[in-house]
């Protein structure tokens, strides 16, 4: 009964057609910097595009952390996401992860999504037709128990507990912001404005417990 009432508030918060530029908490774009330990490390960015009763949402990852001034990893990823309303239909992704490549395409069929991914050859999954992408900017994210994890092209399974709201820091100030904590397959931090804006993002580096944030540029 919780979940009904927090996915029926975030409803009220996003509108109920994200086709409806008046209802859609975002502009064009929304740009993020990356801090690993305090020291930046690339950009995160989200460009959204309204087409009829669709709108495309492309996403851009370019990370690099250095040591003494060399590069000791480099990270990137690029997808594309077609949406109808509230209704995922497409994803494409492409992610470099420091060398290691992949791919990821799914399709909403209606019963189901299809997803095909190139991890050790080509191969397609059948997973509900419920699953959304966790690319991080869609708040009704947090109404979920699984998301389709746009690099592996993988269902992971989260438990997303809502802790209130809390000041946050971005670069142009302070702002009040709805705190989400995940556990799971997909252990972070999540920041929504009242508008159903992402406005902030944190989480712990599983090879070297080192602490990447996202802090809001616009």
């Amino acid at each position: 009964m919780g979940r009904l009432i927090v996915g029926l508030l975030l409803m009220l918060v996003v509108g109920p057609a994200w086709a409806n530029t008046d209802d859609f908490p975002y502009g064009d774009k929304i740009v993020f910097s990356a801090f690993r330990n305090g020291e930046k490390i690339g950009q995160h960015t989200v460009t959204f595009k309204h087409d009829g009763n669709e709108f495309i949402v492309t996403t851009s990852v370019d990370l690099a952390v250095k040591v003494i001034g060399m590069t000791v990893y480099r990270y990137s990823l690029h997808s594309k996401e077609v949406w109808s309303g509230h209704t995922f239909q497409s994803l494409t992704a492409e992610t470099d992860d420091d060398g290691n490549k992949s791919f990821v395409h799914a399709q909403h069929t209606g019963a189901a999504v299809i997803v095909d991914r190139d991890a050790a050859g080509t191969m397609r999954e059948s997973m509900p037709g419920s699953l959304i992408p966790a690319s991080h900017w869609n708040i009704l994210q947090t109404t979920e128990q699984a998301l389709l994890n746009a690099q592996t092209g993988k269902q992971e399974k989260v438990r997303v507990t809502a802790l209130g709201r809390e000041t946050i820091k971005t670069s142009s100030g302070q702002i009040e912001a709805d705190h989400f904590h995940y556990e799971g397959d997909l252990p972070m931090d999540q920041w929504f404005d009242s508008k159903g804006r992402w406005v902030k993002m944190a989480f712990k580096v599983k090879s070297d417990g080192s602490i990447v944030d996202y802090i809001l540029q616009n």
